[in-house]
């Protein structure tokens, strides 16, 4: 019974994470098989807030200087505007002419490399660079287009309005999406697998009158709400231990009751740890460290206030219960032993505490933290491996 208990604690995050685009997904698909058509101004409301959409993730992206999911978005934006294009041309059979196959072909191909693509800050030239290598895919498309040539293979079937090149191509993507989504379990993953499905949908009934529109404008609807919720947890929660952030210490600090005491966990010689283990050890080590805390505290608010510092809420307690409880966190972690994952012995680590409850003096929890940041600082010039109080 416990192993089952354990395993669902396990597994409820993945499942809560792709629940919203999961069930989205299959609204869409189910509602496109009930309904022959749509009306007319709903189909022109669907194709404006397409571009709605992807104007509005562009300028999120753009404030938060992040690039999750925007070549993604791009990449589908390109194809909604041809698409639309090679209906008007050739409405009757688009689907057959060397523009629309190509295109079919090298955009679950370029899905494919920005799915995969690691997540880093938008304002940067690494990113012009994708950007004209995206830029050039297409004019490559464009250019075996104009010759008439198709990315086909003759043997293989079509299958609605997909040759069977662009089915493999689609399938792979959809594939290697998921193997990615289920070992990583991160919201935007989730976002862009199933944003992915419904755009092989709007593709394999390209030919109907509102696939492209209700298909098209779902999938970026899904990459809203999967990029909302990144950016929310960025900014409220540490995504390495689960707690809170230090901006959501700053903005929470304003409902913390009248009564609490703070503290901080410092890991000890943490400038060592640098040079000994680099950036994936101290990531690991930190991860496992804070596992280990919650193992021990159960009712204090943790954030990680900074690389190699956690900051501990202890709501309703004075200084003398919270230096206890704080005591209690610092024993555990000094008697543990951790594994790193290359490395062939365990690490001891220790940590340094230190706490003071709020005074009558204290306009808000900053200044109660600065005074034990202090006090913190003046034990660790002399020792490690102690708690103080301030």
């Amino acid at each position: 019974m416990k192993k089952l208990i354990a395993w669902f604690k396990g597994i409820f995050p993945l499942l809560q994470n792709m629940f919203l685009p999961a069930l989205i997904t299959a609204g869409t698909i189910v509602w496109f098989y009930a309904h022959d058509q749509i009306s007319l101004p709903t189909l022109i409301t669907l194709h404006h807030l397409f571009y709605l959409l992807a104007l509005g993730i562009f300028f999120a992206l753009l404030y938060f200087n992040q690039n999750k999911g925007l070549f993604f978005t791009i990449c589908l934006l390109v194809a909604y505007i041809l698409l639309n294009r090679l209906k008007y041309i050739s409405p009757n059979n688009f689907w057959e002419t060397p523009a629309y196959i190509n295109l079919s072909v090298l955009l679950p191909l370029s899905l494919l490399v920005f799915y995969f693509l690691p997540e880093h800050k938008l304002l940067k030239r690494y990113n012009v660079y994708l950007l004209l290598g995206l830029l050039s895919v297409y004019a490559l498309g464009e250019q075996l287009s104009n010759k008439n040539f198709s990315l086909s293979i003759d043997n293989l079937e079509t299958f609605g309005c997909l040759s069977g090149l662009s089915l493999i191509c689609f399938g792979i993507s959809v594939i290697s999406f998921y193997i990615r989504t289920v070992s990583s379990g991160q919201i935007m993953d989730y976002s862009l697998f199933f944003a992915t499905i419904l755009t092989s949908f709007g593709f394999y009934y390209a030919s109907e009158p509102h696939a492209l529109a209700l298909f098209f404008c779902l999938s970026l609807i899904i990459i809203c709400l999967g990029l909302g919720e990144e950016l929310y947890n960025d900014i409220y929660k540490d995504r390495l231990t689960g707690f809170g952030s230090r901006n959501a210490f700053i903005i929470q600090s304003k409902k913390f009751p009248l009564k609490y005491s703070v503290g901080i966990a410092r890991i000890d010689n943490y400038d060592n740890l640098k040079k000994a283990f680099g950036k994936r050890g101290r990531k690991q080590l930190m991860k496992m460290i804070s596992e280990r805390i919650s193992s021990v505290e159960s009712d204090a608010i943790i954030y990680r206030y900074s690389d190699d510092e956690l900051a501990l809420i202890f709501k309703n307690e004075d200084k003398n219960s919270a230096y206890n409880q704080m005591e209690q966190i610092r024993r555990s972690v000094a008697s543990a032993e951790f594994m790193l994952a290359k490395s062939p012995k365990a690490v001891k680590l220790t940590i340094s505490g230190s706490v003071s409850e709020k005074k009558r003096s204290d306009a808000n929890a900053m200044e109660v933290l600065s005074r034990v940041h202090k006090t913190l600082q003046k034990t660790s010039a002399f020792s490690f491996n102690i708690t103080s109080k301030a």
